[in-house]
């Protein structure tokens, strides 16, 4: 691996393997060809994805914050880096539907999605697919396709139920973005991206919200008061927003219109609004008093502050990364 490098043992898979064979045969007696060859291809292949992982042509910092508009030209590239061209593209749902659809899109490939709601475990999503004989004799190379791998329980999951469906296909498994703790679950990733994740398009869905302060105005809201996020799995810990108080009842009406789910909604306690140093220096003193574990600022000059006051981390969507993220336990 050392002397030619990944793409180099890709070239000379075949004389890998064939030194691979020949050493297992001077070491036991146990097995028959074929079966000591197929095991010494999976044993290359797990080289070979562990040798990617040590590269570091594609791996992105852990304060980054990934936005949807990323993902889908990540996985436009994704796209172009399968093996061949699938017969038919599985998404994990929900997130996972976004690359899915995209590789399906690119290979002119039917689409279909994971179903936990269907007996049958996987759901047709358009080109006309059906289950039928027919079908499963045309499906040799499918790929098995979400977002991300955090530690890899999803694909496999799903890549016993895709087998069932096609014992006989060549089956890809996919992701965009994969943690470094999951590699061995997949075949083929955009990027590594260790370290917690912060995904736009999931932020607001994941686990984050209970230990999480947020702005309002430029976060929940845009200026004409249009919803941007709208937390309704797990309520955020805290809304702080620099609103003076008297705004308390519209604002409250708003959040309800919209279904966002809160513990506790923060409002300025002037009537006239201060300097945007005073009023960075008020939210980073809410954020250490609530315990919280990561604070969402829409202001870029707002979010240094806060993160230099609080002395922990602050997610900026505007800067795409998040401030302090060394601080988070």
């Amino acid at each position: 691996m050392d002397a030619w490098g990944v793409e180099g043992c890709r070239q000379r898979r075949e004389e890998i393997l064939d030194r691979l064979v020949h050493e297992a045969e001077k070491r036991t007696f146990l097995g028959w060809l074929p079966f000591k060859r197929q095991m010494a291809s999976r044993i290359l292949d797990l080289a070979l994805r562990r040798a990617e992982a040590a590269d570091q042509s594609r791996v992105i910092q852990p304060a980054t914050y990934i936005t949807t508009e990323r993902l889908a030209g990540d996985s436009e590239a994704l796209a172009a880096q399968l093996p061949w061209v699938p017969d038919v593209v599985v998404g994990i749902a929900r997130s996972g539907l976004i690359p899915a659809t995209i590789l399906a899109t690119h290979w002119h490939a039917p689409l279909m999605a994971t179903s936990p709601f269907t007996t049958v475990g996987l759901a047709d999503l358009g080109a006309g697919l059906r289950m039928d004989d027919k079908l499963a004799r045309r499906v040799r190379r499918a790929v098995l396709i979400d977002d991300t791998a955090w530690n890899g329980h999803e694909m496999r999951r799903w890549t016993a139920i895709v087998k069932d469906w096609w014992p006989e296909t060549e089956l890809c498994r996919a992701v965009v973005y994969c943690h470094p703790q999951a590699i061995e679950e997949v075949d083929l990733y955009w990027a590594l991206y260790p370290g917690w994740h912060y995904l736009e398009w999931n932020l607001w869905n994941s686990g984050h919200p209970e230990g999480m302060a947020t702005d309002l105005d430029g976060v929940l809201c845009d200026e004409a008061g249009r919803p941007k996020q709208v937390p309704r799995r797990r309520p955020v810990l805290a809304i702080v927003t620099g609103r003076p108080k008297r705004e308390r009842e519209p604002t409250v009406a708003w959040l309800q219109r919209w279904g966002v789910k809160y513990r506790e909604l923060v409002m300025g306690p002037w009537d006239e609004v201060p300097s945007p140093k005073e009023i960075a220096a008020w939210k980073a003193e809410h954020y250490r008093r609530l315990g919280a574990t990561l604070f969402v600022e829409s202001d870029p000059d707002q979010a240094r502050m806060i993160a230099a006051n609080a002395g922990k981390p602050v997610l900026c969507p505007a800067l795409k990364m998040v401030l302090n993220l060394e601080s988070r336990p």
